[in-house]
């Protein structure tokens, strides 16, 4: 999962999304995510290299390496970026925003947090079938279980609709990333129908997809778990990040642990394997107190 540019699991949702913004003739994307928010940079990367004017809201979030890279990189594509105190002032930005772009004569495309829509998930269906293209190919037996960083929910979305064609969505397993509360195994499973339905699927029914236990203290925030699964993987070249995949990474081994040896799991790794762009020079003050400890 990755481009020449910028990659991780935002490519196959932006590719829809961009697509999407250019056949209504948009001029501009507005989206917004937290101040290191991979999706953010993604968008900003690749919304500028296909014309768009982006521009980005962004709350708070705890400070790490990673987020700071990335919101050095949202800085040097040269986006607007708009600093909000929090998820109740995010909204009024991006209204009021698009608001006055309208009237000065844009044509606007808002996308979600983590272009979590059911147009971007969508993506995430035909991930499934290379999978399982490859599975075939290299003769390995079925997965009995997947886990993938779970934070708006887009990715695990798109994966349960296109797991539903070959298995049962339940031997998918979301790795809870974030603390916000409207991430429930109920909102995942109506996005989960919306982007069925948007492939022609039926809608699901999930039992069970969300993993709790791997959040620890927070967004941004590492765990001691995912530390360990961290350099578990690295001892086998598979190089994960803090935020979202070691936790996915520290969950499928809990998982696997719990199961009959010789298990098949799965995990579905989003961290980009291409750097962002880099700021020379401090950031900006008001973008900097994003950055929280």
């Amino acid at each position: 999962m990755t481009h020449p540019l910028f990659g991780g699991n935002k490519v196959r949702k932006l590719e829809r999304l961009l697509g999407h913004a250019r056949s209504i003739r948009a001029t501009h994307i507005i989206t917004v995510g937290a101040a290191g928010s991979n999706h953010c940079l993604a968008t900003a990367l690749h919304g500028r290299a296909a014309g768009f004017e982006v521009e980005l809201a962004l709350v708070p979030q705890a400070d790490g390496a990673v987020a700071r890279d990335n919101l050095r990189g949202m800085v040097a594509t040269q986006a607007r970026l708009h600093p909000c105190a929090g998820l109740a002032s995010l909204g009024a930005t991006v209204a009021a925003r698009a608001l006055r772009l309208r009237l000065e004569g844009a044509r606007v495309y808002v996308i979600p947090f983590g272009g979590s829509s059911a147009e971007g998930a969508a993506g995430y269906a035909g991930a499934v079938d290379e999978l399982e293209a490859q599975r075939k190919q290299l003769k390995l037996e079925n997965f009995s279980l997947h886990y993938v960083a779970t934070g708006s929910g887009g990715t695990w979305a798109g994966l349960a609709a296109g797991l539903s064609r070959i298995a049962s969505p339940d031997t998918l397993m979301g790795a809870r990333v974030v603390a916000w509360p409207g991430l429930t195994r109920a909102g995942l499973e109506r996005l989960a129908s919306k982007t069925a339905r948007r492939l022609g699927l039926g809608a699901l029914t999930v039992t069970r997809g969300l993993d709790d236990t791997t959040l620890g203290d927070g967004y941004g925030r590492e765990t001691e778990a995912a530390r360990e699964a961290l350099a578990r993987f690295a001892e086998d070249g598979v190089v994960l990040d803090p935020t979202y995949s070691a936790k996915a990474a520290a969950g499928l081994v809990a998982a696997l642990r719990a199961r009959p040896p010789g298990s098949a799991g799965l995990l579905w790794a989003t961290r980009s394997d291409v750097p962002g762009p880099r700021l020379e020079g401090a950031l900006p003050e008001a973008l900097a107190r994003l950055l929280t400890a």
